[in-house]
């Protein structure tokens, strides 16, 4: 995936029936497109729903950073190529 939804529309949910918290949780765009769907119901598949609607704020901060210590300390320091990693794995380059 190249192109990520900003953050600001991904919100991790529980389904709601008759006011009642039911089903598994989910990531979508404000109940407008399902981005993804937890398989089980538990404290962890809400966490696990939340840390994925987090993950373009997550890529987005990741970039800076990177782009900070490259420019003001040394392009090869851990933290600048930790956070290449991890962006080249987000964006599928891995």
């Amino acid at each position: 995936m190249t192109n990520h939804t900003p953050k600001p529309q991904w919100i991790a949910e529980w389904p709601i029936v008759d006011g009642n918290r039911c089903g598994h949780p989910f990531v979508s765009e404000r109940g407008e497109r399902f981005i993804a769907t937890m398989d089980f119901d538990s404290p962890e598949a809400f966490d696990c729903a939340r840390l994925i609607a987090a993950a373009p704020d997550l890529l987005a901060a990741c970039e800076a950073c990177e782009q900070s210590i490259s420019a003001n300390l040394n392009p090869h320091h851990t933290a600048a190529v930790v956070a290449r990693a991890a962006i080249a794995k987000a964006r599928g380059r891995e």
